[in-house]
């Protein structure tokens, strides 16, 4: 723990400057506050008919987003060379590309095979959203690492030698009571949990099952969202720009909780901040999956609660 406490003190020490620091945290709270004043990414986005259209308008979403971050930050360094180098562009221009496919897919009709019974079809879509991942982030960035990591590094975040894990349940314990607090909130249980809405009930065959299998999906898509926020977007940037990636992370990992309650949206920027820091420092997403996966699956278990 105390490892960790340092990493974060350096950090806003040494490496942060006070009004970068200002300005990135005004930028994402105008991007929250048209976000959730004007129902933004749901009517812009969601509500939008043509499939073409709608990926469109994720790409250009997620590119304001992040690049306006990139731009905050080159102009609080412009002597900086390395924020100008063609590879680190070529990195932002995947990440934005490669996450508007993983959204645009979460919200296509999917065709489901007409051997699943039409009650579980919504959920045989949920499911298989959440797996995709796999495919639109996490195929295409190990194949990137493959081909560019000259020394073959570890794959962005998966360092398991000299990790140590149990500060991060200590982290995970420390959030709870503010979870429990969050899931009185009447915008808490109108989401939580995920798996209720699904269109699926207890007495249909295989329920129990399919609630299962469809939490342990949900905890590979918070597998796969750490690998790229905190892996991707920290680690491939690393040799080329340093700490400096971890603020700009914040930013798009803000805007992927868009459509998720206002206080899980503004609390994501700081969360992001705390595991960005810590897997540039560690150079393993390991604690961050612990902490993001434990977290997810404690709102789970919360929303179940107040069912009862």
């Amino acid at each position: 723990m105390k490892e960790i406490i340092k990493y974060i003190l350096f950090y806003f020490k040494n490496q942060c400057k006070f009004w970068y620091l200002l300005s990135t945290i005004f930028f994402v709270s105008i991007l929250i506050y048209i976000n959730f004043t004007f129902s933004f990414e749901k009517i812009w986005i969601h509500q939008e008919p043509n499939p073409a259209l709608r990926l469109f308008k994720f790409i250009a979403m997620y590119a304001t987003v992040y690049i306006g971050a990139y731009i905050i930050l080159f102009l609080f360094n412009k002597k900086d060379s390395s924020l100008q180098s063609k590879k680190v562009f070529l990195l932002i221009v995947l990440a934005i590309l490669l996450f508007s496919l993983r959204a645009w897919f979460l919200n296509i009709n999917i065709s489901i095979p007409d051997f699943i019974s039409l009650s579980y079809h919504l959920y045989a879509a949920n499911t298989v959203a959440m797996l995709a991942g796999f495919i639109f982030i996490f195929l295409p960035v190990f194949a990137f690492w493959f081909f560019t990591s000259k020394n073959k590094m570890p794959l962005y975040g998966f360092k398991f030698k000299n990790t140590v894990l149990y500060p991060y349940f200590t982290i995970l314990l420390l959030m709870v009571p503010l979870l429990v607090w969050a899931s009185y909130q009447q915008s808490f249980k109108q989401v939580y949990p995920l798996a209720n809405h699904l269109g699926i009930n207890a007495k249909m065959p295989y329920y129990y099952l399919a609630t299962l299998f469809y939490e342990l999906s949900y905890c590979f898509d918070f597998i796969i969202t750490e690998f790229f926020f905190r892996g991707y977007l920290i680690l491939a940037f690393a040799p080329y720009i340093g700490y400096k990636a971890i603020l700009p992370m914040c930013v798009f990992y803000a805007s992927i909780h868009f459509d998720k309650p206002l206080a899980e949206c503004i609390s994501s920027f700081f969360g992001g901040l705390v595991l960005g820091i810590i897997s540039y420092n560690s150079k393993s997403i390991y604690g961050g999956i612990i902490v993001h996966m434990g977290i997810a699956l404690t709102m789970e278990l919360l929303g179940w609660y107040h069912l009862l």
